[in-house]
């Protein structure tokens, strides 16, 4: 079964969103997690579609800059 994200982009075949991660009500397509102390929320995950000079969607991690592809990458749970 392929994971559609709210802001529809599909995920690779067996890639799911970790089950330790909530999505940011603010923002569709970031995962994170509420920080106990705080009560923020703390990106770990951001999903994004395409964009002009990304031709294919791509996330990022831990609010980074990069646009990443790499599987291998994506966190785990």
């Amino acid at each position: 079964m392929i994971q559609v994200t709210p802001n529809g982009i599909s995920l690779p075949s067996g890639i799911k969103i970790p089950k330790n991660l909530i999505e940011n009500p603010y923002r569709p397509g970031s995962y994170g997690k509420i920080n106990p102390t705080t009560g923020k929320f703390t990106e770990t995950l951001r999903i994004d579609p395409p964009t002009e000079f990304q031709k294919t969607s791509h996330f990022h991690i831990d609010g980074g800059k990069e646009h990443l592809t790499d599987m291998n990458l994506w966190p785990k749970e």
